[in-house]
């Protein structure tokens, strides 16, 4: 959650970066749940091909994967587009299904102490 001085963002740019994550789904869904109801995000990514440039292929997620991650967490493509030969984009929205409501860890703490007392 953003500090209330900080407005929340009607867009959220992701550069070269979801593949880093070891979940890039979830990544999503957390950036999206930073912005307004109705928000966007923007994804660029690199292209799953080896090149001498950017990250090697094992270290990239495929448009397809990346699409396919996307609609686990009820996130739905706008658009794709391929930037260059290197880098592919995405805008990418809540789907109908979308929660905006943030994670509650709550309840995995009250287990551990459940667990912890027995």
């Amino acid at each position: 959650m953003l500090p209330e001085w900080i407005p929340t963002p009607d867009a959220v740019f992701a550069s070269l970066v979801l593949s880093t994550f070891p979940d890039p789904g979830l990544a999503m869904d957390g950036l999206i749940r930073s912005t307004k109801k109705g928000g966007k995000l923007i994804v660029l990514d690199w292209v799953k091909n080896e090149y001498t440039i950017g990250p090697k292929i094992n270290d990239k997620i495929s448009l397809d994967k990346m699409k396919f991650l996307a609609e686990l967490y009820h996130l739905d493509i706008v658009k794709n587009i391929r930037i260059s030969e290197y880098v592919y984009g995405l805008e990418v929205v809540a789907g109908k299904d979308f929660e905006y409501s943030f994670y509650d860890l709550r309840e995995e703490d009250d287990t551990t102490e459940e667990f912890i007392r027995s």
